[in-house]
C-alpha cells in the first residue's frame, strides 16, 4: 500500500496569498469537520488521506490535488 503525504502548509499559504480571509491549520480543520490532529496526521503521513478529504482541501484552499501531494511513499 502506498502512503500519500500532503502539503497542508503550502496549500494554506497559497490560499492566503489569494484571499483576504486568512486560513490556518485550525480553521482548515474546522471547515473539514476534522480535528486539528487529523489534519496534522495527513500532513505527516501517519494515516491514509481519504480521497473525499483531499478533494475538500483542494476546493477550500484553491490548490490542485497535484500540488497538494507532497510525496508518495511505499509502506
Amino acid at each position: 500500500m502506498k502512503k500519500i503525504i500532503i502539503d497542508v502548509d503550502a496549500a494554506i499559504s497559497k490560499h492566503n496569498e489569494k484571499s483576504d480571509k486568512k486560513l490556518n491549520r485550525e480553521k482548515l480543520s474546522k471547515k473539514l469537520g476534522l480535528s486539528y490532529q487529523s489534519v496534522m496526521n495527513y500532513q505527516l503521513g501517519r494515516v491514509p488521506v481519504i480521497l473525499e478529504t483531499l478533494i475538500k482541501i483542494s476546493k477550500i484552499t484553491g490548490t490542485s490535488i497535484d500540488e497538494l501531494i507532497k510525496e508518495i511513499k511505499e509502506n
